[in-house]
């Protein structure tokens, strides 16, 4: 994937006109303005408008009104050609067209300039639009008129794609114009990057999947083709959102829309020629749902859902059927995944807190429901906790015959995405398959606390979960809101011992390495810090400020921190959000904010009647279905591949490289095979990489930079192809320690896009150590898969 250049330009509107234009067009937007029956001449009323297209402005851009709604600029589309600046005027249209049909850009090949690269003219296909109405057409609005093509209204699509934003700014205004100065400055220089990114992203997918719609035996064309393109990028927003944040975050990052785009195309974006076409049919289907009765679908034998998460090599997996039984119980049948198949087993329920005005009050169960009612319009209300939260959804039936399997349960299934992989890869739905989409449909929103019990009996007033606090009035558990607020805030001097005991540090979440510390300063501000775990060796940088407040519906129970993008690194707070904090059972502990509120209006697949749910259960969930297969290269022949030491413990055993390729090829003459498979550097370029064995991903670009995205946030680093092996530099952003992976890869299935290897790691650290002590180029080994 090359991308050289970027393509977009934005705009606002800037006039709008009426003008008159009189004669005996025969248009069928003409109006008759006679008195009577006189058979005068018709009188056609056209209008003007302008506008700007962008993500740098485009010059020379073919912009149009899609009247006949195929995603192209046709010759009969009322069309002009954008000028210096993005801007173009529209000026043979009505205004029931303006007001009616979508507005499409087209990058004209060889002639359309984007101005971020003066003079220099686009050379890649890239189709944009808005919603009727809009003045500037950009990547973002044309993730607006993906949700308005999906169903939404105008302002429900704003709404949903603002929030994968993050932001609440208008994306019918000019970002370009609004970066350069202002209040809002900021945060329109990131709008422009999330477009930079985004624009990428179609394009180079079109690109990749033009011969798609050109085969005429797929019965795709290319406005089903560029809908399935947004459509993924849409979902792929919220990524590369928090992606530019990063980069904006880190004073050391420089931002390079190509680079990000190239590893978001390869880290979230799951379009390939031989799979698109099941993805369209499946987008088609979801399109094409109907309107469903759920009061009678939620009787037995009900509906049923999925969930499927790996972590590392393990897999965890279960499903469960609800429905209500003839006396009008609810009712849930789960089984969950243990060994090769899949066996019944009672949930269990989960107790804890939920916030009321007159405080915390214990609740035994969360999760259970303790009712569902279905509505003969699609609705569906589930009531839990005794009542104290419902879960109000809506639905709608979506016909899965003759769909893939494996491409629908990669999104039905409400976990990591998975289970498809675990089905045969051409296996379709049979006759009388029916899924069914949910929808938010004004949901409570509650403040909850759910206990645990797997702190092995340590329990704080009753409970495991409690807040640490250091350096404060206490240094331990806190038991108010005053043991953890600072009148002041601190004044950083240096990375020493003194500063980090001058904090008033909450302990709000943790890496491998480091802790994340919420200082809460009196009148409403909060300022991050991130600490490493040795106190010893003083390791504490500040990431910024933010805000914090007592929650409404309960002021002297609850105070809710509001996070920043530069914590997003520690991965409990970018899955939970803000950080809330509450008194419950006498002492200070984190809670969380359950239920979406209205906020997500998007269906989503999530439920299969028993025909659907049966296709992808009993034998046709089988671990021998995954294409990426999990047994551990070179288990035998020599016992140290699997030791597990410590560094200093592995030293005595592996004191240089070359040990280490001889106990490769001892391990693979042991398994039967001659010699390790060559890497070859044209094919680790612009490859993603899942790594089974410790979950994560890693895109080798082709300029030789790469993007690890894992549990702990991103990793970039340097690769090459020596003498066959591969091998990855990178410095550790915990302890800025250089460290190097050399791969070398003893199994490979091109068949299943699948390959193991061993790996050798050096860093500084064992560096120092084996040259103090004379022992060579150590190192420390594992499995890769």
């Amino acid at each position: 994937m090359n991308i050289k250049n970027s393509w977009l330009a934005v705009g606002l509107i800037t006039a709008m006109t009426g003008c008159i234009d009189t004669g005996s067009d025969s248009d069928t937007d003409s109006t008759d303005s006679g008195s009577g029956g006189g058979g005068g001449p018709a009188t056609v009323e056209r209008i003007s408008f302008s506008g700007l297209v962008a993500d740098g402005y485009l010059d020379d851009a073919r912009v149009c009104l899609d009247i006949n709604e195929n995603k192209k600029c046709d010759v009969d589309d009322p069309t002009a050609t954008s000028g210096e600046g993005g801007a173009f005027t529209i000026d043979d249209a009505t205004q029931e067209q303006r007001d009616t049909f979508a507005l499409l850009v087209e990058v004209v090949k060889g002639v359309t300039i984007d101005e971020d690269n003066a003079g220099v003219v686009l050379t890649k296909d890239l189709t944009l639009s808005a919603p009727a109405g809009y003045g500037f057409i950009s990547p973002l609005s044309t993730m607006v008129q993906s949700e308005v093509e999906g169903g939404s209204t105008p302002a429900e699509a704003e709404e949903a794609v603002q929030e994968k934003l993050g932001t609440d700014l208008d994306l019918d205004s000019d970002y370009i114009a609004g970066k350069a100065s202002g209040a809002n400055a900021a945060e329109y220089e990131q709008l422009h990057q999330v477009a930079q990114v985004t624009a990428r992203v179609i394009s180079e997918n079109i690109i990749k999947l033009q011969a798609v719609a050109d085969d005429t035996t797929n019965n795709i064309s290319i406005e089903d083709l560029i809908s399935a393109i947004v459509n993924e990028v849409f979902e792929a927003l919220d990524e590369i959102t928090e992606q530019v944040e990063e980069i904006a975050a880190d004073p050391e990052a420089d931002f390079d829309p190509d680079t990000v785009a190239q590893a978001v195309d390869e880290e979230v974006i799951d379009l390939e020629t031989d799979t698109v076409v099941d993805v369209i049919e499946q987008d088609k289907a979801q399109e094409a749902a109907s309107s469903v009765d759920m009061s009678q679908l939620l009787l037995e034998p009900g509906l049923t859902w999925f969930w499927a998460e790996k972590e590392g090599s393990s897999l965890y997996a279960e499903y469960g059927t609800i429905y209500n039984d003839a006396e009008g119980n609810f009712q849930e049948d789960m089984l969950v995944l243990s060994g090769s198949g899949f066996i019944s087993q009672e949930g269990s329920p989960e107790a804890g807190y939920i916030l009321k005005a007159t405080g915390w009050e214990a609740v035994a169960d969360f999760e259970t429901p303790d009712s569902i009612v279905g509505g003969a319009d699609g609705t569906i209300t589930i009531t839990k906790a005794g009542g104290a939260f419902i879960e109000r959804l809506i639905s709608t039936e979506v016909d899965l015959e003759g769909l893939n399997t494996r491409t629908v349960m990669n999104i039905a299934e409400d976990g990591d995405g998975i289970w498809g992989e675990y089905l045969q890869a051409d296996a379709t739905f049979p006759l009388g398959s029916k899924g069914y989409t949910l929808a938010d449909n004004g949901s409570d929103q509650a403040y909850v606390f759910e206990d645990w019990d797997g702190c092995n009996g340590n329990f704080v007033g009753g409970l495991c979960s409690w807040v640490y606090v250091q350096n404060g009035p206490l240094d331990g558990q806190a038991q108010s809101f005053a043991d953890i607020t600072s009148t002041t805030a601190h004044t950083f001097t240096d990375v020493d011992l003194d500063d980090l005991n001058g904090i008033t540090g909450v302990e709000v979440a943790y890496s491998d390495t480091h802790k994340l510390w919420a200082e809460i300063v009196t009148g409403g501000v909060v300022n991050y810090y991130k600490v490493g775990q040795d106190h010893s060796a003083p390791d504490v940088s500040f990431l910024g400020a933010s805000t914090w407040s007592t929650v409404a519906l309960s002021t002297a129970a609850a105070i809710e921190l509001v996070v920043i993008p530069e914590v997003m690194s520690f991965g409990d707070i970018a899955e939970d959000g803000n950080v809330i904090l509450g008194l419950i059972a006498g002492y200070i502990r984190q809670a969380d904010l359950e239920g979406e509120g209205g906020g997500n209006n998007e269906p989503q697949l999530r439920l299969l009647n028993q025909t659907a749910a049966g296709a992808v259960t009993g034998v046709h969930f089988s671990l021998d279905n995954l294409a990426l297969a999990l047994s551990a290269p070179c288990t035998i022949a020599n016992t140290n591949w699997a030791r597990g030491d410590s560094e200093a413990a592995i030293f005595s055993t592996w004191t240089s490289p070359a040990e280490f390729e001889i106990a490769v090829s001892d391990c693979l003459v042991a398994n039967g095979v001659s010699a390790a498979e060559p890497f070859v550097e044209v094919d680790v370029k612009d490859v993603r990489v899942r790594n089974y064995n410790e979950g994560g991903s890693a895109t080798y670009l082709a300029n030789n930079k790469g993007v690890y995205s894992g549990p702990e946030g991103q990793q970039w680093f340097d690769w090459s192809v020596i003498n066959e092996r591969l091998v990855v530099t990178y410095t550790r952003q915990d302890n800025a320690q250089l460290e190097t992976l050399t791969y070398v890869q003893v199994k490979r299935d091109l068949t299943q896009a699948y390959s193991q290897s061993k790996v050798f790691l050096q860093n500084s650290g064992v560096t120092a150590f084996a040259t103090a002590n004379s022992l060579g180029e150590l190192g420390h080994i594992s499995s890769s898969a």
